[in-house]
């Protein structure tokens, strides 16, 4: 949901987001983040926004095939990386706290 804000903001702002791409690790989250975007977003930056399942311990391969891209064409590839909560749901680099 954070994403639909900072689009919201982008636009207000005069800033045109010519793609992003949204991920959470649940895609019970993302359904309902695509269902949001639909209700707050116009049309034409719904078309901008992709949402994908993927872990942040693994983000960059996960995106790699929900967008059909190659691992390489990713790496250095975003202009701007907004993160939520990321190293708090990174499991398997997390060590177990008792």
């Amino acid at each position: 949901m954070n994403q639909l804000h900072l689009m919201s903001v982008l636009r207000q702002q005069g800033i045109r987001v010519e793609k992003a791409v949204e991920t959470d690790f649940s895609a019970v989250l993302i359904e309902a983040a695509k269902r949001e975007a639909k209700r707050c977003l116009s049309p034409d930056d719904v078309d901008r926004l992709k949402f994908h399942a993927a872990k942040n311990e693994s983000l960059v391969n996960d995106l790699s095939i929900c967008l059909k891209t190659e691992r390489s064409r990713l790496e250095g590839g975003f202009d701007f990386i907004f993160g939520v909560n990321t190293i708090r749901y990174c499991r398997a680099i997390a060590p177990e706290i008792s």
